[in-house]
């Protein structure tokens, strides 16, 4: 709260959504092939799963705390300390079952079929697609109607900065990443370009505020 009353928005640069993967061999063995499966098996055998994330207050974070207090699934959190866990937990070291991270950090494996993605944190309206294949989105499940968890690049300016040119730097921005080569590099590194006013990137942040309670509440039950 300290920080944003320093700061003034200007606009988003860029979101990212995370994938949800499984090792394969614990797909095959456990018949999970869908998040609907992810979700039967984690209520028949409640605790038995674990989900490897990022340190507390990154993403992965929220995305695990909202999986949890959405579906309302017992599943495990197993803490990584960095952003996000590489993939080799799963594929070598097979100290999970399932791991959220960015597309980028387990295309390699899910190429080579050691993880396939059960679904990603996107908004139905901009799922993500990877070599012609459409990723499902886990919002597109029932019981996880609403869910979205993205890594948010945005872009402040002190708090004494003068407002006029705050916008116009918001609108060159938004000039830049309406370029046809810049929106399909964010497409390629799996990315939503922003570019909006500086309202919505402060109202995006209250938003986040109340995904964030929402995620927490879920370790206090």
């Amino acid at each position: 709260e300290a920080l944003l009353q320093s700061l003034h928005p200007v606009t988003l640069l860029a979101s990212e959504p995370l994938v949800l993967v499984i090792d394969s061999e614990k797909a095959d063995t456990l018949g999970i092939h869908s998040t609907d499966d992810l979700l039967a098996y984690a209520r028949a055998h409640p605790g038995s799963l674990r989900i490897a994330t990022g340190d507390d207050g990154w993403i992965g974070h929220l995305a695990f705390g909202l999986l949890r207090s959405m579906s309302g699934v017992d599943v495990q959190r197993v803490v990584y300390k960095r952003m996000y866990p590489d993939s080799d937990v799963i594929t070598k070291e097979h100290a999970v079952e399932l791991l959220f991270a960015p597309a980028n950090g387990v295309k390699v494996a899910v190429e080579r079929g050691q993880l396939r993605v059960l679904g990603t944190t996107a908004d139905p309206m901009h799922p993500q697609s990877y070599q012609g294949v459409q990723w499902p989105t886990l919002a597109s499940n029932a019981s996880l109607a609403g869910y979205t968890a993205y890594n948010h690049f945005g872009l402040w300016a002190p708090a004494d900065s003068d407002p006029a040119s705050n916008r116009i730097l918001q609108e060159a921005v938004a000039q830049v990443l309406a370029k046809p080569e810049v929106r399909d590099y964010l497409r390629d590194i799996q990315a939503v370009g922003g570019g909006g006013p500086p309202e919505a990137l402060l109202e995006l942040e209250h938003q986040e505020y109340e995904r964030w309670m929402r995620a927490l509440s879920s370790s206090t039950r």
